[in-house]
């Protein structure tokens, strides 16, 4: 992680930032180590695509100077905002000013879930989304 940066940067091939981000995405769950758990990450993991164009803007400093929250409030349709609360990147503490942003939006916490909830609980992730899509649901 201390080389990530800079890694990324000099990376020509996406292959590497491909591997990079498999060897490090069990940290962003809550249980990596849960047998069902590791079996989807596993599967997540040989279908992983990398940009690495869109890697090195990240890496460059875009994620530092990107603030859409003050465009939030231009959002009309109905929006489902949904994180895991062990989630240490986007959790609740960003996801409430997210939700509270839209005007109408609904939030969802999963329990126990860090920043892939479709990984850890995928069948809760599955009916938050559906009820959320379902006729009235929004």
């Amino acid at each position: 992680m201390d080389e990530w940066t800079e890694r990324i940067l000099a990376a020509s091939d996406p292959a590497e930032m491909e591997q990079m981000m498999i060897t490090v995405l069990p940290f962003y769950l809550a249980e990596p180590d849960k047998p069902e758990v590791a079996a989807r990450l596993a599967e997540m993991s040989g279908l992983m695509k990398a940009d690495l164009a869109a890697g090195k803007a990240w890496e460059g400093g875009l994620y530092q100077s990107v603030d859409l929250r003050p465009l939030l409030s231009r959002i009309e349709c109905p929006a489902l905002v949904m994180a895991g609360e062990l989630d240490f990147i986007c959790g609740p503490a960003q996801a409430r000013p997210i939700a509270g942003g839209i005007s109408g939006s609904r939030l969802v916490m999963l329990p126990g879930c860090g920043h892939v909830p479709s990984i850890e609980a995928p069948q809760q992730y599955r009916q938050a989304v559906l009820g959320f899509l379902a006729p009235g649901g929004a």
